[in-house]
């Protein structure tokens, strides 16, 4: 009995794969749709995730994206249970095209604020914890720690 040499490495035959399960199911294959984020503001990203038709991958992470501005006008977004598109870095080794929420996407925009850096991680759908509550959990963190300042600012 001699050695088994494959010719046909693990890559070309996990294309090899997809391909037959493509062709054999009629699986329609999907790219995502990268975004530059240095080219759209959050608010405006937010509407491309309600429109787009397959997950958006972004090009790169991007650092102080996210204001204490846009913040606000993402809380009321946090109830909302319309459909979107999720969010992955393009370099991530997963995608996913699960579907996401708006409200979902807004927490995760809102915890990019504490990190300073969107996406605050690879993916804003392939987590064990709930975002919209993390981001809830945050903006009382923050509220309750700015509590005396609003509180004086009335008197």
């Amino acid at each position: 009995m001699g050695t088994h040499v494959s010719i046909i490495d693990d890559k070309s035959m996990k294309r090899y794969i997809i391909s037959l399960l493509v062709l054999l199911l009629g699986i329609s294959i999907v790219e995502p749709q990268i975004v530059d984020l240095k080219e759209v503001s959050p608010l405006d990203f937010m509407e491309l995730l309600k429109s787009a038709e397959s997950q958006v991958a972004v090009s790169g992470s991007i650092e102080d994206w996210v204001t204490a501005e846009v913040v606000m006008q993402l809380i009321p977004l946090l109830d909302s249970k319309e459909e979107c598109v999720a969010v992955s870095l393009q370099s991530s080794s997963f995608l996913t095209f699960e579907k996401s929420t708006v409200s979902n996407e807004a927490a995760f925009m809102i915890l990019s604020y504490r990190s300073s850096v969107y996406p605050p991680a690879n993916h804003s759908t392939r987590q064990e914890v709930n975002y919209v509550e993390q981001a809830r959990v945050f903006i009382l963190l923050i509220l309750n720690q700015y509590k005396e300042d609003l509180v004086s600012g009335y008197k």
